[in-house]
């Protein structure tokens, strides 16, 4: 049995507006591994049923907690990224037909006449 709590800020990008935002996630996890002699070598396919869709190691190897922590802190990623309730997306210019990324601005001066 592994088990852990976990919590850090990460950095990620509004799926609205683009900008950049602050994200503290929080992981909670008790999780069984299963110690098992016939691991499948790596990049070798194996074919599983329902009930072996279970986390299994070999019990002569080794369990890599800063991985683990990693995949635990990804799955506790938001899968809608907005940085807030109110966020209204792209600003788009008076005139524009189409919202821009203000990010692209500093190449108008490679633009053809």
């Amino acid at each position: 049995e592994v088990s852990g709590e976990f919590s850090t800020i990460v950095t990620l990008d509004c799926c609205r507006c683009l900008n950049t935002y602050n994200h503290r996630i929080c992981a909670d996890v008790d999780e069984i591994l299963w110690l098992e002699k016939n691991q499948p070598e790596p990049g070798q396919e194996l074919e599983l049923g329902m009930e072996d869709l279970v986390e299994a190691l070999d019990p002569d190897g080794m369990f890599d907690v800063e991985d683990w922590i990693y995949q635990q802190l990804c799955l506790s990623l938001p899968q809608k990224q907005i940085c807030s309730t109110d966020c209204s997306g792209l600003t788009v210019k008076a005139g524009d037909d189409r919202p821009t990324d203000s990010r692209w601005d500093a190449l108008k001066h490679f633009k053809l006449p």
